[in-house]
């Protein structure tokens, strides 16, 4: 008789949430290259703050809301 393995059901959600990979390449261009202040005045920095802004536009619209609903927090890869 073949007894097929467990399969991982992850449910502390609280603690980490596994990320689609798209969302790791893009975070990963502005932590590890792009980085900077958004809310400062330097060419890079209003660069970094249109990216924001974009981000914010793109998942308002897949959470059928507002852009300036969505907000988010700090975090690490």
């Amino acid at each position: 008789m073949y007894i097929q393995p467990m399969r991982k059901i992850y449910l502390d959600y609280a603690s980490l949430t596994p990320l689609d990979r798209k969302v790791q390449k893009e975070i990963r261009k502005y932590s590890m290259g792009d980085y900077t202040n958004p809310s400062a005045l330097y060419a890079s920095a209003v660069k970094a703050k249109k990216a924001l802004e974009d981000a914010k536009n793109r998942v308002a619209k897949v959470l059928h809301a507002h852009a300036d609903e969505i907000i988010f927090t700090a975090g690490s890869i």
